[in-house]
């Protein structure tokens, strides 16, 4: 039966949809980060399940437009996420700090936070 199982998720796979290579990192949540002079334009991912939204200031949103020195995150708003801030723009490289966080009813909270550069990137879907 488990022999079945990844037989038939495979071949699932192989149908419709299915992301393009994307060279370098990519921001969890984030199907597309375009610099743009002192900013970045981010888009979210719509195979995110529901519940997982791109939220600012501003609220939640599908797409936004983040300046140095501002922060976005993709979370469910309770019990897990990653908060994004943008610390400067070099070379058309965006430079990000971000933290993973968790948050779950009887278990420790946990916080991972690093510094990563990304280049802009589109993911674009593409039919098999």
């Amino acid at each position: 039966m488990r022999v079945f199982g990844l037989v038939l998720s495979v071949f699932l796979l192989s149908l419709g949809d299915r992301p393009e290579t994307v060279n370098g990192p990519r921001l969890f949540g984030i199907a597309s980060l375009v610099v743009v002079g002192d900013s970045i334009e981010v888009t979210k991912d719509a195979t995110l399940p529901p519940g997982l939204d791109l939220r600012t200031k501003g609220g939640t949103l599908a797409k936004a437009t983040i300046r140095v020195g501002e922060s976005f995150d993709v979370t469910d708003g309770h019990h897990f996420g990653h908060s994004f801030k943008l610390l400067a723009i070099e070379k058309d490289l965006a430079k990000l700090e971000t933290t993973f966080w968790t948050s779950f009813l009887g278990a420790k909270p946990t916080r991972s936070t690093s510094t990563i550069q990304v280049r802009s990137y589109v993911t674009r879907r593409r039919k098999e």
